[in-house]
């Protein structure tokens, strides 16, 4: 079903989201930063957007309530739900979206509001399964700030490297839950973990190849803007995983056979594969 519903509803909660948010927080507009003005960008309403499954709804429960404090919106993609879990329809600021209503997206499902926001926002992408701190949001905002242009930032960041055959074995991970002394440029960056936007970075998943490949089909949409893409620096265990290679992950899935994500790496970093092949002629 082509996803044109007029309002998306959860137990009476209606909001129109091609009319924008129906509320957010003005006062940030009055916050002051020291003696300085919050900047443009510190001043957008915040967006949070998440994809969950039914075998994930325990952690999810426990990720959610961290994001409501420091969110004006969250959009919540169910993915295979028979119906709206309680929780959800007693948090005002939640939007539910229906993979039964939508489409079967999965977990690309958490990008299907962008197309009908009427202002531009900051969009914060986060997991089912991963310990966020109270601070993410306004420290990501805060890099996004200091990017110097527009950028997406993030915090779990991959750089590819030669021979540039296998998704799995050639490239660098900067896990998030490992400190990073500096914030670096990188390849891709964890869908889970991003921050961007809605106006910079304006895609329509629809338009996708598939839709369990999140990290490098953002890395492409972003590569088509001309968008950098920055792993931020933090501590160590700022942000920490509830639960790593559960049997429903994607990640086992792909550890399992690499093709599919092979391909599209090499599309990602097509001039570099180019480059390295030639010179083994």
């Amino acid at each position: 079903m082509c996803f044109v519903a007029e309002h998306c509803t959860a137990k009476g909660h209606q909001f129109d989201w091609r009319l924008g948010l129906m509320r957010w927080d003005w006062l940030r507009f009055w916050k002051r930063k020291g003696n300085r003005p919050l900047s443009a960008l510190a001043r957008l309403p915040r967006i949070a957007t998440i994809a969950t499954m039914p075998s994930r709804l325990e952690t999810f429960r426990k990720v959610l309530p961290v994001f409501v404090p420091q969110v004006d919106r969250i959009f919540v993609f169910l993915d295979g739900f028979d119906a709206v879990p309680d929780f959800l329809t007693r948090i005002p600021k939640v939007t539910v979206i229906r993979s039964q209503e939508a489409g079967d997206y999965h977990v690309s499902g958490r990008f299907l509001f962008l197309q009908h926001l009427a202002e531009p926002s900051v969009v914060v992408s986060f997991d089912d399964d991963i310990r966020y701190p109270r601070d993410y949001v306004a420290r990501l905002v805060a890099a996004l700030d200091e990017a110097g242009g527009p950028a997406v930032v993030g915090v779990h960041g991959l750089n590819f490297k030669p021979p540039y055959t296998n998704f799995v074995s050639d490239r660098v991970s900067f896990h998030f839950c490992k400190k990073l002394e500096q914030t670096i440029r990188v390849d891709e960056l964890g869908a889970g973990t991003i921050a961007f936007r809605s106006d910079v970075l304006d895609f329509d998943m629809r338009l996708w190849k598939d839709f369990t490949s999140d990290d490098t089909l953002i890395a492409l949409e972003a590569q088509l803007r001309k968008l950098p893409l920055w792993c931020v620096a933090r501590r160590k265990g700022w942000l920490k995983p509830y639960q790593e290679s559960q049997a429903d992950s994607l990640w086992l899935r792909t550890k399992r056979d690499p093709t599919h994500k092979t391909a599209l790496m090499r599309e990602l970093i097509a001039e570099r594969v180019a480059a390295y092949e030639a010179g083994l002629k």
